[in-house]
This record gives C-alpha cells, sequence and structure tokens, in this order.
C-alpha cells in the first residue's frame, strides 16, 4: 500500500535503494519501515543524510505510540493545541495535536511551531525527555 502526500510517499516496508544492506544502519531502517514508523519520498530513497524536520519527527514519534500504551492513558489537553503555522489539512496535524496536548511539544510563545524547520539536536532531546517524563505520570 502506497499513500502519496505531496512530495512524499508513505510505505509499509521496502528497501530503499540509497540505504544498501551493506550499510550500518539497514537492519534498522528497515525494520522501522516494516513498522511504518519511517517512510521515503515518491522517488523511492529514504535520504539518510538529509536533515529531519520537526513535523517529520513528530510523525515518527506518534507512529510508535500504539507501542507504548500509557501514551493513550495520559490526560491530553487539546484545547491548548494551536499553532499559527500548523495547517489543519497537514499529514502531521494528528501527531502534533498528541504531542502538544501531552505537553511534550509545546512550540515558541508567538504560537509557533515551525513544522518544517529541520529538528535541532537540542529540540529532539528536548522532546525525548518530555515524552520520558510524560511516560512516568
Amino acid at each position: 500500500i502506497t499513500i502519496t502526500e505531496s512530495s512524499r510517499v508513505f510505505k509499509a516496508s521496502g528497501a530503499f535503494p540509497d540505504v544498501p544492506f551493506t550499510h550500518w544502519i539497514y537492519d534498522a531502517i528497515q525494520q522501522l519501515a516494516h513498522l511504518d514508523v519511517i517512510s521515503g519520498y515518491a522517488d523511492g530513497t529514504f535520504r539518510g543524510r538529509q536533515p529531519i524536520t520537526r513535523e517529520e519527527f513528530m510523525t515518527m514519534l506518534a507512529k510508535i505510540a500504539p507501542s507504548m500504551p500509557w501514551m493513550f492513558q495520559q490526560d491530553v489537553d487539546y484545547g491548548r493545541v494551536f499553532f499559527v503555522d500548523v495547517n489543519d489539512r497537514s499529514y502531521s496535524l494528528g501527531p502534533i495535536m498528541l504531542l502538544a496536548g501531552m505537553g511534550v511539544v509545546v512550540g515558541e510563545p508567538e504560537k509557533l511551531l515551525r513544522p518544517r524547520a529541520p529538528l535541532k539536536r537540542w529540540e529532539m532531546a528536548l522532546i525525548v525527555y518530555r515524552l520520558v517524563k510524560a511516560s512516568k505520570k
């Protein structure tokens, strides 16, 4: 099954031509693709050297949510979820709402999330920290 969203193609499984089976991360990428946690682009590539966007990372986290049942036991306050730069038709709206409603993603004071901006390492660390902290509630 393949679903196209703008220039991206979401695949349930399959090899990426730019990730040879001899690559050190091959097994992990294949397993995550099989689990539908990661996906490739319309041309079938993975583009592992390309920076990840904030919305791509949030989408990945939300896709692993079924393996973390505690995420669905959280008090999620969707009323506090509003970012002026998140389109209500975006493929990432659901993941953003889930993570923002849990307080894992808070955005910036001017109600900006900057979903298409590259994710900085410190931002990723903070999101993961908040997710781990939420798991202990």
